[in-house]
């Protein structure tokens, strides 16, 4: 893995690992739709944009839970 990839991952991991870390982590996953669906009925925009919250917690998520 890249040098650069591994400290920025490293650098998720320590704040998401902390105890703050943990609960701004919890509540980004129910502000950001994680166990929801995005889905909007008759906006696609919304939807898009919905998804793309989810997204970004995913991504956060994936490298905190990185071994």
């Amino acid at each position: 893995m890249d040098k650069r990839i591994e400290q920025i991952t490293q650098s998720y991991k320590q704040i998401f690992d902390s105890e703050n870390g943990k609960k701004v982590l919890q509540d980004l996953a129910n502000r950001c739709s994680y166990n929801n669906t995005t889905f909007v009925e008759g906006d696609s925009h919304a939807t898009a944009f919905e998804e793309g919250k989810r997204s970004v917690f995913l991504f956060i998520k994936q490298l905190t839970d990185k071994d």
